[in-house]
C-alpha cells in the first residue's frame, strides 16, 4: 500500500492494522508534539477492546512535512516497523 500526503500542520497521524476498531495488531502512532515527551513514537495493539502495553520511543525520527517512507514487516508473531 502506498498512500501520499504531506502533514505539514498535523501534530499526530497514525497507521491502524487489525481487524476493526476493537482489534488491531499494531497501532502506530508518531507524534510531533506530545504533552508528555514531545515528539514521541507510540506503538500498541488491541484486543477485543482493550489496549496492551504501550511502547513508547522518545527519539521520533520522523519529522513534520518531511518525505518519509515507513515499512511494515508482518511476520507469523511479530510486527517490524522501520523508516527506510
Amino acid at each position: 500500500m502506498k498512500l501520499f500526503e504531506t502533514l505539514n500542520y498535523t501534530s499526530v497521524f497514525q497507521i491502524d492494522l487489525g481487524c476493526d476498531a476493537d482489534d488491531l495488531a499494531l497501532h502506530f502512532n508518531p507524534r510531533f508534539h506530545d504533552d508528555t515527551d514531545g515528539a514521541v513514537l507510540v506503538c500498541n495493539s488491541k484486543t477485543d477492546g482493550c489496549w496492551g502495553d504501550e511502547k513508547r520511543e522518545i527519539h521520533n525520527p520522523l519529522q513534520r512535512g518531511a518525505d518519509v517512507k515507513v515499512i511494515v514487516l508482518c511476520l507469523c508473531r511479530e510486527i517490524h516497523v522501520s523508516k527506510v
